[in-house]
């Protein structure tokens, strides 16, 4: 198996995920688990995983329904009322902001600091 690019299409299908094709990340991150010592079997199931795609290569994301899309933005703050990680009492700040398609749709970008 030291030979076999398993970490590489492992990473590979990961990004496939990100872009366009969510229908593999289940499978794809619990193979992920085994990057450190993939066996036969695991690399035998990234092989299925790539044929799947490229069976369903002509799958698609599509955003459909009767009611217009909008993007909404969501923000929040909160100025130095958060206690600190550390337990000494000092404070700090978190702030963050999310990005959805209508008013009923998950979250398609997020971040909180």
């Amino acid at each position: 198996m030291a030979t076999v690019p398993f970490q590489q299409l492992i990473g590979s299908l990961m990004y496939l995920i990100l872009g366009s094709r969510p229908d593999i990340a289940y499978a794809v991150n619990h193979l992920s688990q085994f990057n450190a010592h993939p066996g036969l079997k695991h690399w035998a199931t990234v092989k299925h995983i790539v044929r799947y795609l490229k069976g369903t290569h002509q799958y698609e994301l599509t955003l459909g329904g009767t009611a217009p899309l909008e993007l909404l933005r969501h923000c929040d703050a909160s100025f130095g009322g958060v206690p600190g990680p550390d337990g000494s009492g000092a404070h700090h700040s978190v702030s963050g902001f999310g990005f959805s398609f209508g008013q009923n749709c998950d979250l398609i970008s997020w971040s909180s600091k």
